[in-house]
C-alpha cells in the first residue's frame, strides 16, 4: 500500500475559526511526499511526509485550542499511516509498527483528556478504530503475544464508552443539567 492522503480528510470541512485553508500547508507537503515516493526517492519523501506529520501534530493543537475538532484527527492519522507505510515498504518493520503507536497513542490520549474538547475527543474515538486497526497489523505481523493487543485494546473500548456517554448526556442534558456544564 502506497502513502496517500485520506479521502475523508480530504472532504471534510475545515474549523471556521482556522480558516478555510488550515490544512493547506499539510496537504502540500503530503501530495509533495507522494510524488518524491512514486519517482523513488523515498529519503526526500520521508522527510516530507516527517515535515507533514509536524504540521498534522500543530493542526491537532491548533483545533483543541480552538474547540474544534474537524479533520486534525484524520490528518494526524494519514500522517503517521503515510510513514509507517513508507518504513514497511523500506522493510522498517519496527519503525512502521512505532509510527503506528504514535498515532493511536495521541489518538488515545486527546480522547481520554477531560480538558479536550468533546467533539475533538468523539473524533479522536472515532478515528482510533483506524488507528488500532492499523498497529493490530504491525502487531500481529512480529506475532505479538494475545496480552499485549489486549493491552491496547481495552483502553480504546474504555475511551470510546466514555465519551459516548459524555456525548450522550451532554446531547439529552443540552442546557438543563444542574450538575455539569457539558456544551
Amino acid at each position: 500500500m502506497k502513502p496517500h492522503i485520506n479521502g475523508p480528510a480530504s472532504r471534510a470541512v475545515p474549523p471556521a475559526s482556522l480558516g478555510p485553508t488550515f490544512d493547506l500547508r499539510w496537504r502540500t507537503l503530503t501530495e509533495e511526499a507522494n510524488a518524491l515516493y512514486r519517482g523513488g526517492d523515498t529519503a526526500s519523501a520521508r522527510k516530507c511526509y516527517e515535515a507533514a506529520l509536524s504540521e498534522a501534530e500543530r493542526l491537532l493543537d491548533a483545533v483543541a485550542a480552538e474547540h474544534d475538532a474537524r479533520p486534525a484527527p484524520i490528518i494526524y492519522n494519514v500522517s503517521c499511516h503515510n510513514l509507517a507505510e513508507l518504513a514497511r515498504a523500506l522493510g522498517e518493520n519496527a519503525e512502521a509498527e512505532a509510527y503506528c503507536r504514535r498515532a493511536y497513542e495521541r489518538l488515545l490520549a486527546v480522547a481520554q483528556n477531560p480538558a479536550s474538547p468533546l467533539e475533538l475527543r468523539i473524533s479522536c474515538v472515532r478515528n482510533l478504530r483506524n488507528a488500532l486497526a492499523e498497529l493490530t497489523v504491525r502487531l500481529n505481523e512480529r506475532h505479538a503475544p494475545p496480552g499485549e493487543l489486549d493491552r491496547i485494546v481495552e483502553p480504546v473500548r474504555n475511551a470510546a464508552f466514555s465519551v459516548f456517554r459524555i456525548a450522550r448526556h451532554a446531547e439529552l442534558a443540552r442546557d438543563n443539567c444542574p450538575h455539569c456544564p457539558l456544551s
